[in-house]
């Protein structure tokens, strides 16, 4: 059997820099129904991941999104035709810090999603993954740590934005230690930065960042190979003046050989389903009241971000005032200082704690989404 594989970096943070999100991601929607599995990176806000699952739930009904980090979480997502029956997924421990506040890397939660898709032919392993280039070495060697310990005996094919080109010590982390295969090794082509695209700036050189990487080194029943290969989403929109993203998409299509299974054989007994619907349940009624929490904490955030205003503004009018009297001037400076020291300690405790709910609730989320998942898939087949 043939798969038709996509990895594609959307580009879709709104906070920083990207532009026409929502029309870019329209017309995104309809090509991608003609793929088996879809690896996108960037998808960082939860409405689009949304939108998208119910564009493509039509065709690739089975999909699972990485839920991490401070705000905008990890951006990956896997849309497949065939089942998910289980995904697993990595935060990386070193993140980019805030030395480059301005493209959001502070706030995202960067690491590898991998998603088991049952096909006719067996199961295929199939990660995504998002590097930040700036501690690439770090997060490609626990990636290579994590495919390594959880790969199995199962084709593995590894998508991403690596932040990393394939002439750097990295790139053999993935072709040299994992022993995975380069899909575009005979025929390199950029992806990112290239200069026919009007989202790249004057002063970025184009490169070849994102990868589709591919074995079968360690199956004894299954036979993955290389078909074809060639950029995607390439060019603008039809009846557009800007492109689908500021990178290229790397499609493959790959030929899958092996013995038919029977894909009845995953489903759980009866007694495990009802203990994974009770278990969503009870996760439900623990995520609600955290929902409330979090909004009132939101709300009590604005409201001290007022009087902080309001505090500094009357401080500042008093000081002016009390200019005659160095005096005076000095103790309205001391009380000033006093007032936005205990304030601003208020606002950084607050600011930890929205975090930490944040935190909890993305993933308790999380949590539901991959037991729906399981339950989704079951249901399926039980169908069938």
């Amino acid at each position: 059997m043939e798969l038709k594989i996509l990895s594609f970096n959307v580009w879709g943070l709104r906070i920083c820099d990207a532009v026409f999100v929502e029309q870019r991601l329209q017309h995104i929607a309809k090509e991608l129904i003609h793929y088996d599995i879809v690896c996108l990176q960037e998808v960082w806000e939860r409405k689009d991941y949304i939108f998208l699952l119910t564009e493509l739930k039509p065709i690739l009904q089975y999909s699972h999104h990485f839920t991490s980090g401070v705000v905008i979480g990890s951006g990956l997502c896997i849309f497949s035709r065939y089942p998910i029956v289980s995904a697993i997924t990595h935060e990386y421990s070193v993140s980019g810090g805030i030395k480059i506040f301005y493209d959001g890397e502070v706030f995202a939660g960067k690491g590898v999603l991998c998603c088991r898709v049952l096909t006719p032919c067996g199961i295929v392993a199939v990660f995504n993954t998002h590097v930040n280039p700036r501690c690439r070495s770090s997060q490609l060697f626990q990636l290579m740590l994590f495919i390594h310990n959880i790969r199995h005996r199962d084709p593995v094919i590894v998508c991403g934005d690596f932040n990393t080109k394939d002439t750097h010590l990295e790139y053999q982390l993935m072709t040299k230690c994992l022993g995975l295969q380069d899909l575009f090794i005979d025929d390199p082509v950029d992806t990112c930065d290239v200069k026919s695209n009007v989202f790249t700036t004057p002063h970025h050189k184009p490169k070849r960042i994102d990868f589709i990487f591919y074995s079968d080194e360690f199956c004894s029943n299954q036979q993955l190979t290389s078909k074809s290969k060639r950029l995607a989403f390439t060019g603008n929109i039809p009846e557009k003046d800007f492109p689908y993203s500021d990178h290229e998409g790397v499609e493959g299509v790959f030929v899958l050989t092996g013995e038919c299974q029977d894909m009845t054989k995953w489903r759980m007994k009866e007694e495990s389903l009802e203990v994974l619907s009770t278990l969503s349940d009870d996760i439900n009624k623990t995520l609600h009241p955290m929902i409330k929490k979090w909004t009132s904490i939101k709300h009590s955030m604005m409201l001290l971000l007022i009087i902080v205003v309001i505090g500094i503004f009357c401080c500042v009018l008093l000081s002016t005032q009390a200019l005659h009297s160095y005096l005076a001037s000095y103790y309205v400076h001391w009380l000033t200082g006093l007032i936005c020291g205990v304030i601003g300690a208020l606002l950084a405790m607050l600011f930890f704690l929205i975090l930490n709910e944040f935190r909890l609730v993305a993933g308790l989320q999380a949590n539901i989404e991959e037991i729906h998942t399981l339950l989704r898939y079951h249901d399926n087949t039980k169908q069938e």
